[in-house]
């Protein structure tokens, strides 16, 4: 408690006593709309992720596919327990097409976008 008193005179010993010992109030879960964000999906690029896709030259399907691809078409990174994991696909596999259509990202952004391709199929 010294060196914490040292830096801020407090009631160290209670403060982490309670803290320990006792449940108190439950997680702000509601923080973001507390500090004056709200949560949205938008099926528009975001800049922050289209800037990343420009400055490493790969295209970004992590939210709906589970993989990021160059623009060779080569699986970069796959997502664990995604879509394309649980399809077989792992990094370094070349993406020749998509539902019959030859690969290109834009294609693949649009197929991947639509709503009727979310809808999990039954075996």
């Amino acid at each position: 408690m010294k060196a914490l008193n040292a830096v801020q005179p407090y009631d160290w010993a209670t403060f982490l006593r309670t803290r320990l010992d006792q449940s108190g109030q439950k997680a702000p879960l509601d923080g973001l709309k507390r500090g004056g964000y709200r949560l949205v999906y938008s099926d528009k690029d975001n800049s922050i992720v289209k800037s990343a896709e420009d400055e490493t030259k790969t295209a970004n399907f992590f939210w709906s596919l589970g993989f990021n691809v160059t623009k060779d078409a080569a699986l970069k990174i796959v997502l664990w327990d995604g879509p394309a994991f649980k399809a077989g696909l792992t990094a370094g596999n070349t993406i020749v097409a998509a539902n019959g259509i030859p690969y290109d990202p834009i294609s693949l952004r649009t197929w991947s976008r639509r709503p009727w391709r979310r809808k999990t199929r039954s075996s």
